[in-house]
């Protein structure tokens, strides 16, 4: 059930899914959001993925200077795995998407998981860019499926 609502969802917006379909959100995940960029940036696979035309790696397709702005002291190469992925996201989304900046700028304008996806795609200045617009429509397709059934 859950595996067609989210394909349905991602046919509306020009992906196709292959990832695991879940009901539940189980760790290494802390939430649905999480989750759906992983979806998003790499259709769930994990290990050492190389894109961007070499500029990201990883799960979650992190850019060295995202992993460098995200204060984490390991090897750069460690986001190849889906754990350190998520370590260097939540970091980076400590640093930029913290509460007070979120209240202060946009919450009459889009939601903190919008605000949060278009910082992952765009960087400190993603929300406001309207390049991340079609990123977050992405993701917010694949939460859908999620939390809908």
């Amino acid at each position: 059930m859950i595996l067609r609502r989210v394909m349905a969802a991602l046919a509306v917006v020009g992906l196709v899914a292959t990832g695991p379909a879940i009901t539940t959100i189980e760790p290494p995940y802390r939430n649905a959001l999480e989750y759906a960029i992983h979806g998003v940036e790499t259709n769930w696979k994990t290990g050492p993925i190389i894109g961007d035309g070499g500029a990201s790696r990883g799960p979650l397709q992190i850019s060295k200077p995202f992993f460098q702005d995200s204060g984490c002291e390991f090897a750069y190469e460690k986001v190849d795995d889906l754990e350190h992925a998520l370590i260097v996201f939540r970091k980076y989304m400590d640093r930029y998407v913290v509460p007070y900046r979120y209240n202060e700028l946009v919450p009459d304008v889009m939601c903190i998981d919008e605000f949060t996806a278009r910082t992952q795609v765009g960087g400190p200045r993603g929300p406001w860019r309207e390049s991340s617009k079609p990123y977050w429509t992405k993701v917010q397709a694949i939460k859908k499926g999620i939390e809908n059934d």
